[in-house]
């Protein structure tokens, strides 16, 4: 069975986009707002949940804040596919409970490699035995190396894209 994706933004031109780079590999649902992303989530849970920033009316932090302050749905994946991409909107986001960011204008490629990538993570926190104490645990630990592996994949990428580097090796010399 297909996963059902929601993709929430205020631009039909991203929505169309991004509904032709997810046919074929996911059931995906747009929605032009937040408002009308929790009214369906009433009716429909999704797999993951692809959502702009900056909407009128409820944004992208507040509609994450919602989301992750639910337990119904705070288990639910949500990555920011966004043209803002400075480190405070960053910091903002991953504190509040995001799983990732994806640049605007989106690579497909990149898009489907993500959404795959948090999937797999969400599998696999499932297929952990409910095993009382330790089982929480270990999923409380792999909550938080989720957390921090997004944080440092985002962290290289902002490094990176800022600083002339030919490869890792020259900012592995840097710091040292």
């Amino acid at each position: 069975m297909q996963k059902t994706i929601f993709v929430v933004d205020d631009s039909d031109t991203n929505l169309t986009v991004a509904k032709e780079a997810l046919k074929g590999h996911y059931r995906t649902m747009t929605l032009p707002s937040a408002a009308k992303m929790f009214s369906l989530l009433e009716k429909v849970k999704p797999d993951l949940i692809l959502l702009d920033i900056e909407m009128p009316e409820i944004d992208g932090f507040q509609a994450l804040s919602r989301l992750k302050g639910d337990d119904i749905y705070a288990a639910i994946p949500v990555i920011f596919l966004t043209s803002m991409s400075d480190a405070p909107t960053e910091v903002r986001g991953f504190e509040l409970g995001v799983a990732d960011f994806i640049a605007k204008p989106f690579s497909t490629p990149v898009l489907l490699n993500r959404i795959k990538t948090h999937l797999e993570i969400i599998s696999s926190d499932e297929q952990l035995p409910a095993c009382g104490k330790k089982a929480s645990c270990t999923r409380g630990c792999l909550m938080k190396t989720r957390i921090y592996a997004s944080f440092l994949t985002t962290t290289l990428r902002s490094l990176t894209a800022t600083l002339p580097l030919r490869s890792l090796w020259d900012l592995i010399r840097m710091s040292k």
